[in-house]
C-alpha cells in the first residue's frame, strides 16, 4: 500500500561492516588525487594552465584554476600569512591574455566556512584543505545512508545508494583535488538527512550556515519546503512562516556579514548569462561528454525510480507522496545546471549536487526490484519498512 507524504517509514539499517567497506572505498577513491599529490599527477583531468601556487610551507602546485588558488589563499589568509591573495602566479601565456588576476575574487571569498576550518588544521594549507573536503564527503556517506533508512528504504536500497555515492566519477576527480565541491556535497548530504528526519528547526539553521559553505547549497530549500507540505502541513502555518522567515533572514544576514568582512575583491564573476559561456558550453564536446558520462551512473537509476513512481500514479500523486521532495530536489538541481549552460562553465562539480536526490529516487527502483533485492539481502541485510508517525 502506498504511503502518503505525511506518513514516515523506518527501515532496518545497513549492516555496519558494509557501510564501513564503502567508507574505506570512498576514502581510497576520493584520496587518489589528494592535494594533487597522486600517481596521476596534475595532468589527470587537470591540464589548465592558468595559475601556479607555492604554499607557505614551500609546496609548489601547478595547473590550478582561479577557484583553487582563491581557496588556498583564504586558508593562508586566516592563518595570518601576509599577501596570501597575491601568491597565485599566472602562466605566461595566460598572463598575456590580460585575463589573469591577483587578489581576492568574488564569489569565492564569500565561501568562508571550509577555508576557515582548514586553517585550524596544523598541516600544509593544501593538505589541510584537501583533508577537510574529503572528510566532509566521507561523513556525508553515513548521513545519506541513514537518511535512506529513515525514509523507509531497505538495506539493499541503502547499499545501492552507498555504492552510487562512492563509485562516482566526481569522487575520483574532485573529492580531494583542492576544489571545494567534495565538502559541499558532504554538507548537502547532512542537509538531506535533516530533511529526511523532518528536523524543521535544524533546517532553519542549516541554510544560513550552508550559505557560508557555498551559496549553491540553497538548492535544498525547494525540497525542504515541499517536504513540509507533503508532511501534512500548510505553507500558511505559523511555524512555516516563522521558520522560513527566520531562515531567509539568516541567509541575508550571512550574506551581509561576508560582504562586509571579506577582503575587497579585485574581480567579481557575474551570475548572468554571457555569450562567452554560451559559446564555450555549446561548442566543447569534451566537457559535455565528461558531464554526461559522470552524471549517467546516478541519473539512469534515478529515472528508473521515477518511472516506477509514475507506473501506478500521476505526476501530482507522485509529488504528494514520500518521494515528492526527491523529485523537487532533482528538478531544482537540473534547472541550476541548465542555467549554468548560459552563465558559467557547465561542470560535473555542479552536477554533483544531484546525487542525494537522485539516490533517493534510485532507492525506489531498488525496492521495487525483487530480484535485485533478493541477490543483495544475504550480504547487506534483510528487513521490511514499517509505517511510523510523521
Amino acid at each position: 500500500m502506498a504511503l502518503s507524504g505525511g506518513e514516515r517509514r523506518s527501515a532496518p539499517r545497513l549492516r555496519i561492516w558494509v557501510i564501513a567497506a564503502f567508507t574505506v572505498a570512498l576514502v581510497v577513491l576520493g584520496g587518489l588525487r589528494f592535494a594533487r599529490a597522486d600517481l596521476a599527477g596534475t595532468s589527470f583531468f587537470a591540464t589548465d594552465e592558468y595559475y601556479t601556487w607555492t604554499t607557505d610551507e614551500g609546496r609548489f602546485i601547478d595547473h590550478l584554476n582561479i577557484d583553487i588558488s582563491q581557496y588556498l589563499a583564504m586558508v593562508e589568509d586566516y592563518r595570518g600569512v601576509d599577501g596570501a591573495f597575491e601568491k597565485q602566479e599566472p602562466y605566461e601565456a595566460f598572463e598575456d591574455t590580460g585575463e589573469a588576476v591577483k587578489g581576492p575574487v568574488d564569489p569565492f571569498t564569500s565561501r568562508v566556512a571550509l577555508p576557515w576550518l582548514a586553517s585550524l588544521i596544523p598541516l600544509d594549507a593544501s593538505y589541510a584543505w584537501a583533508l577537510v573536503n574529503l572528510a566532509l564527503l566521507t561523513v556525508g556517506l553515513w548521513f545519506l545512508v541513514d537518511a535512506l533508512a529513515v525514509s523507509g528504504r531497505s538495506p539493499a536500497a541503502q547499499a545501492v545508494g552507498a555504492a552510487l555515492y562512492t563509485f562516482a566519477l566526481p569522487v575520483v576527480v574532485f573529492a580531494s583535488s583542492l576544489f571545494i565541491d567534495g565538502g559541499v556535497v558532504g554538507v548537502l548530504a547532512i542537509g538531506y538527512w535533516l530533511l529526511a528526519r523532518r528536523a524543521w528547526w535544524a533546517l532553519v539553521v542549516f541554510f544560513p550556515v550552508s550559505y557560508l559553505v557555498k551559496e549553491s547549497l540553497l538548492v535544498l530549500a525547494p525540497s525542504a519546503a515541499w517536504a513540509w507540505r507533503t508532511s501534512g502541513h500548510r505553507f500558511g502555518d505559523a511555524r512555516f512562516v516563522l521558520g522560513a522567515g527566520a531562515s531567509a533572514l539568516g541567509v541575508l544576514g550571512a550574506a551581509a556579514w561576508v560582504t562586509t568582512t571579506a577582503p575587497e575583491a579585485v574581480y567579481s564573476f557575474t551570475v548572468l548569462p554571457t555569450w562567452q559561456y554560451i559559446r564555450w558550453n555549446f561548442t566543447n564536446p569534451t566537457s559535455a561528454v565528461f558531464f554526461v558520462v559522470g552524471l549517467s551512473t546516478v541519473v539512469v537509476p534515478a529515472l528508473l525510480g521515477a518511472r516506477d513512481l509514475l507506473a501506478g500514479s500521476s505526476w501530482s500523486e507522485a509529488l504528494r507522496g514520500p518521494s515528492g521532495p526527491d523529485l523537487v530536489g532533482f528538478g531544482a538541481v537540473a534547472l541550476m545546471n541548465a542555467y549554468s549552460l548560459f552563465s558559467t562553465d557547465l561542470t560535473l562539480r555542479t552536477g554533483w549536487l544531484l546525487w542525494p536526490f537522485a539516490i533517493g529516487l534510485a532507492a525506489v527502483w531498488v525496492d521495487g526490484n525483487t530480484r535485485l533485492r533478493s541477490r543483495l539481502e544475504p550480504v547487506v541485510g534483510r528487513g521490511t519498512a514499517q509505517p511510523v508517525a510523521a
